[in-house]
């Protein structure tokens, strides 16, 4: 079967649509109308695809704990220290957010890896890059959180006679 000449897909052409959404600073409902605007929109271009378009791959990839590691390959320290660090690189960040009293940076950083290991494909791992300064915060939070955490799961002190007289 031979294409016809003048179709842009004989010539390795695709047809590619992207598109960003306005966005208004506080105010969610008018990013909702902007994001639903786009979903109608997109909706009417897809009745407009023939057979002969080409199809990308699909954005959902499920490539789980890999995905995040290789997304921790643009953290300065997994390039200092070496790929085998990239595996407890999140960890020891999201124990930092854990010890930190403000609770925004470890829903931030939990959210982004939950939602990046069930949707994201291994080979977009650069999407890292939107997480990758605040897995540095987290590190910086690690050592007072561990050193919590260990003083938390020490049991206490036994009082004893000679430790009653310097009270």
């Amino acid at each position: 079967m031979t294409q016809d000449f003048r179709s842009l897909y004989a010539h390795g052409f695709v047809r590619l649509a992207a598109a960003t959404p306005a966005a208004h600073v506080g105010d969610p409902a008018s990013n909702a109308a902007s994001i639903l605007a786009l979903a109608v929109h997109a909706g009417a271009v897809n009745a407009l695809l023939t057979s002969q378009d080409q199809a990308s791959r699909h954005w959902m990839g499920f490539a789980g704990w890999p995905l995040i590691t290789a997304a921790n390959s643009w953290n300065l320290i997994a390039v200092l220290f070496g790929p085998w660090l990239r595996a407890f690189i999140f960890p020891l960040a999201l124990s930092g957010a854990l010890g930190w009293k403000d609770r925004r940076l470890i829903v931030l950083l939990a959210g982004f890896a939950a939602g990046f290991m069930v949707i994201g494909r291994l080979e977009n791992y650069y999407w890292g890059l939107i997480i990758t300064p605040l897995v540095g915060v987290g590190l910086a939070l690690t050592p007072p959180a561990l050193r919590d955490l260990w003083r938390a799961a020490r049991p206490p002190a036994l009082s004893t006679p000679a430790t009653r007289a310097h009270m």
